[in-house]
């Protein structure tokens, strides 16, 4: 619904915008490349040391090394196809993989995992190729090296090569870890999957010319689609976070991920398809100036297009460009080098510029009143605001200074989108019952904050990026936490994060070497396996979970599915009931599986375009064998009917209505199930509503 809300857009800045972006952006020529060097601030010849856990070029295991008399990593590729010893079944590389899998899908910590590799030898051949330590492991896949870089806490400028600021002498210095960008791209598209995944979005077509799918159907990225002109070019989208990793210290980490917006939201964030930018790991919020500025370099090198090889042995060009970005607001205001949400014009999409209002108890707090002309900020016109702030070292209408993602995002005002995990789902709308703009009206100015202001420019974010669910940060708050959970200890926590990254990158593409059908394949697929499919009914819908086999039949079950069962008094069928069923892509829950009491059992249509609840599932079979037989199996749902309420004259909302649900229950086989609906419980009374977007899982 949200994708109908237009709001109109400014077509003569917008062109303005692609015009002289796209005459920086041509590629071969020299003087452009001189003059994006002279702008990144970057000099070929200056280099920076690190401090004394830091070199020029250090290498992703050099920390864990156990011995010096390790095999070289093309050692171990050369052994990847030999038996781990005379008459084995597995190969050294299936050996590898089977044991990285298991690292990576449990966490396990690198000591431990040690000690499993220990283990493991001891029941080996004293002759034997497997890989004798953790180190060896992870020199198998060839991790490959990170560029550590130091910049001053005051200015962000990156220090001289003697350990000292030229503006800030005497300052405190931060580390920042800058990934290998390009080998990151280099191996995804070695991969099957990704490369076909970024192809199809190349030949894919809009449903009609109202509908946006996806980000690539947005006005910004069809603006800068000429750019694009190769079948494997893509774009990326910037996403920034803090997470505390100890409760014991201030210690945090904030990583720099690029998510692929080509690629099909069901594969996009999977840990093996984000590429790792870099990483910072100080007491101190980043400055986001320093932070983002190796990026230029990198970006200004993949926008002349690099070299990729191919799954099938091609070898092509391809070319990659910043195009949007998404954050909460605080690491939004940094990234942007903006006011905090507390202080004057911090909103990154208009120029409102909010004020101060003393509460009870001289509580102060910091509003957005609704203003019924916004000014909107602009791509130009901000990059001359950074500019003025940083030659006057004041804020200008709420920019601090120059920042870096302005000169890597074609149109960083646009591009940067609003999250709505925080601005629509952390609160917002439990607040809201009338539209932002009677907010004010009924629960008074205080409530007026910068995320419930943000949703006044949400039409048009929708507008430029595609759905909201494009630009939510659920997905990636989620990765945070798998890189938390990767970090057992307090020594290197900041390499461990990267390190379990890139195996994660890695690992899929050794496991696609594996044979189809062998037990190494079988292994590793039983660890992401996490929903155990336990009986195929037909080619969608699968039996999850347990069956339980019932010798008596309640009353409840025999009041709902008695004419099916067709019991007599010496003709009793077997039943077994379950409490899951997988219908396509949908997981459908029954209240019998249910644990806790707030949660409700799902609802489904019907192909008789009626609502049901689900209550449990059975199974039934009507012969009498005594064995374990291959006789015809029967599936139903026993459901409670919910009957839409009808008010007065107002005919049927064909998306929402409310339900009054029916105490006599029914049956209905499973193949008759249509798709899955959302229940909404308000106080005493339940709605039901069509699923509007059936891409983002429950």
């Amino acid at each position: 619904m949200l994708s109908l809300l237009f709001l109109g857009s400014d077509s003569d800045e917008m062109a303005s915008s692609t015009s002289e972006w796209s005459a920086h952006q041509t590629p071969g020529k020299p003087s452009e490349r001189k003059e994006s060097s002279e702008i990144s601030g970057d000099d070929e010849d200056s280099s920076s040391e690190g401090s004394n856990n830091f070199s020029d070029s250090y290498s992703f295991s050099e920390s864990f090394s156990e011995s010096e008399n390790e095999p070289s990593t093309e050692s171990f590729q050369y052994l990847g196809g030999e038996k781990i010893y005379c008459g084995s079944s597995i190969t050294v590389l299936e050996s590898a993989v089977m044991m990285m899998s298991l690292f990576l899908h449990f966490k396990i910590s690198y000591e431990c995992m040690s000690k499993i590799i220990d283990l493991l030898i001891f029941h080996l051949p004293k002759e034997n190729k497997v890989v004798k330590s953790m180190y060896s492991l992870k020199m198998f896949f060839n991790l490959g090296s990170f560029d550590p870089k130091r910049f001053c806490n005051n200015c962000g400028k990156e220090v001289l090569p003697d350990g000292n600021c030229c503006n800030c002498p005497n300052a405190k210095f931060s580390n920042f870890l800058i990934c290998p960008v390009e080998m990151q791209i280099r191996t995804l598209f070695k991969r099957n999957d990704f490369a076909y995944g970024i192809s199809q979005n190349y030949h894919s077509n809009k449903k009609t010319s109202s509908t946006l799918e996806n980000v690539t159907h947005g006005s910004l990225y069809n603006q800068f689609k000429h750019v694009l002109s190769g079948v494997f070019d893509f774009t990326v989208m910037l996403y920034t976070d803090g997470m505390q990793l100890y409760k014991s210290t201030k210690l945090s980490v904030w990583p720099i991920l690029f998510v692929i917006n080509e690629l099909p939201y069901h594969i996009r964030y999977l840990p093996q398809n984000i590429i790792f930018g870099g990483l910072w790991y100080r007491p101190q919020k980043p400055n986001f100036s320093a932070y983002t500025l190796p990026m230029l370099k990198i970006f200004s090198s993949l926008r002349y297009r690099i070299e990729v090889i191919l799954p099938c042995g091609d070898v092509t060009k391809v070319r990659c460009i910043l195009l949007n970005g998404i954050a909460d607001l605080p690491a939004k205001a940094l990234l942007l080098n903006l006011k905090n949400f507390n202080g004057f014009f911090r909103c990154p999409k208009c120029l409102i510029k909010g004020e101060k209002i003393t509460l009870a108890g001289r509580k102060k707090s910091f509003v957005y009143k609704n203003s019924v002309n916004l000014t909107l900020r602009t791509h130009k016109e901000s990059l001359n605001h950074c500019e003025e702030a940083e030659r006057t070292q004041k804020p200008v209408f709420g920019f601090k200074g120059r920042n870096a993602i302005s000169r890597i995002c074609p149109d960083f005002i646009r591009g940067m989108g609003i999250d709505t995990m925080h601005s629509v789902f952390g609160g917002v709308y439990l607040n809201l019952v009338r539209f932002v703009k009677q907010l004010e009206i009924f629960y008074g100015p205080q409530f007026m904050s910068a995320n419930v202001h943000s949703l006044l420019h949400l039409a048009n974010n929708v507008r430029d990026l595609g759905p909201a669910f494009e630009t939510s940060c659920f997905p990636l708050e989620s990765l945070l936490g798998t890189m938390k959970k990767f970090v057992s200890g307090t020594q290197y926590a900041e390499l461990k994060i990267i390190e379990s990254f890139h195996m994660m990158q890695k690992l899929p593409l050794y496991v696609s070497q594996l044979e189809y059908n062998s037990s190494s394949k079988k292994f590793v697929d039983s660890l992401y396996s996490s929903k155990k499919k336990m009986e195929e009914i037909n080619g969608e819908s699968f039996v999850m979970g347990k069956l339980q086999e019932i010798s008596t039949v309640s009353s409840f079950l025999l009041s709902a599915m008695g004419n099916h069962l067709d019991i007599h008094n010496a003709s009793v069928p077997k039943v077994w009931v379950f409490g899951r069923l997988q219908k396509g892509k949908d997981l459908i829950i029954s209240r019998s599986y249910i644990k806790r009491a707030r949660c409700c059992p799902s609802l489904v249509l019907a192909k008789n375009n009626s609502f049901y609840m689900v209550e449990t599932f059975i199974k039934f079979k009507k012969c009498h064998c005594t064995t374990v037989c291959h006789c015809e199996s029967h599936y139903y749902a026993v459901v409670t009917e919910c009957h839409r309420m009808r008010i007065n004259n107002v005919p049927l909302n064909p998306f929402i209505t409310e339900l009054c649900v029916s105490n006599e229950p029914t049956s209905l086989n499973v193949d008759e199930i249509l798709e899955l609906c959302v229940l909404i419980k308000v106080e005493n009374k339940l709605y039901c509503s069509r699923r509007l977007n059936t891409v983002e899982k429950e």
